[in-house]
């Protein structure tokens, strides 16, 4: 009996080792800057007073991303004259000295009060070192005044690796 119950012991030992549950890295924050030259990806379509362009862009991010990305996204002119961004950025680089690939989303709108986008950005998957970062912030900035100029903006935020 003794036997058994030192047994049954160890095995509930084993067990509350094994589920203990992995927990993920705390947030660490993220900033730098993200370049990028857009170009018309298509003709423009209309929607009523709304005007849609489709982008394309090769863009450089430096600072916690480090890397190359294709960004593809709409811009929109809305008829009461605002602007607005919807795209996603397919990144290849390094983040905090791990390497693989990022596909991240991005939306913003123009313009503040200087003349400035801003807007949010997530990262939505990854892959090879990167396929367990998670992350998301903001980002800020002159942007590019128009397709076929260069632009950029800065960004910051929180990313943290799952287990």
């Amino acid at each position: 009996m003794k036997k058994k119950l030192l047994v049954l012991l160890a095995v509930i030992m084993v067990l509350l080792v094994v589920s203990i549950p992995a927990l993920a890295d705390p947030p660490e924050n993220a900033e730098g800057v993200w370049g990028y030259f857009p170009v018309l990806a298509g003709a423009p379509k209309e929607a009523g007073c709304n005007t849609f362009l489709p982008t394309y862009d090769d863009a450089v991010w430096t600072g916690t991303f480090e890397g190359e990305a294709i960004d593809n996204g709409t811009v929109v002119i809305h008829c009461n004259g605002k602007v607005s961004y919807d795209g996603t950025s397919s990144f290849v680089g390094e983040v905090n000295g791990e390497s693989g690939t990022l596909e991240m989303s991005s939306v913003g709108k123009c313009c503040d009060e200087n003349g400035h986008w801003k807007g949010q950005w997530v990262i939505l998957s990854g892959t090879g070192g990167l396929a367990t970062l998670r992350g998301q912030g903001t980002w800020f900035g002159p942007g590019a005044g128009g397709l076929y100029n260069y632009g950029e903006v800065e960004y910051e935020g929180n990313i943290h690796f799952e287990p």
